[in-house]
Formats: structure tokens, C-alpha cells, sequence
């Protein structure tokens, strides 16, 4: 592992998510990739972990939900 970046934490209560970034070389080859994981937290620690991957171009949104 090159790198693990944190580049978004937040809490809600007993859940959150993050944003990251990873660089890594496996099998001779260097990867690097962004990703989120979605966590519940339960006595102290984490109880439930989703992680995602990050396949197309990132975006931000704007606006209002009507």
C-alpha cells in the first residue's frame, strides 16, 4: 500500500460514511482508485461496513429537492 487518503469523515449518530483514495501495487502493477464506504457502529466499534468504488468520473451536484 502507497497511500490511503481520508478526504471526508462524517458522523450520524451510530453511522457515517467517507470519502478516500487508495494507491497500491499488486502483483507488480500500481493501482490507484477513490471509493466510499458507508459504516454502522455498534459497543465502540464498527459492526457494519460497506465499501464503494469509484468507476466513473466524480461530479457534484447542486441544487434543491423539490
Amino acid at each position: 500500500m502507497h497511500s490511503w487518503e481520508i478526504s471526508t469523515l462524517e458522523l450520524l449518530g451510530e453511522s457515517g460514511f467517507f470519502e478516500w483514495s487508495f494507491a497500491c501495487t499488486w502483483q507488480g502493477e500500481r493501482y490507484e482508485f477513490e471509493g466510499a464506504s458507508v459504516f454502522r457502529l455498534e459497543q465502540g466499534g464498527i459492526s457494519f461496513i460497506r465499501e464503494h468504488t469509484i468507476t466513473a468520473p466524480l461530479y457534484d451536484w447542486e441544487g434543491s429537492w423539490s
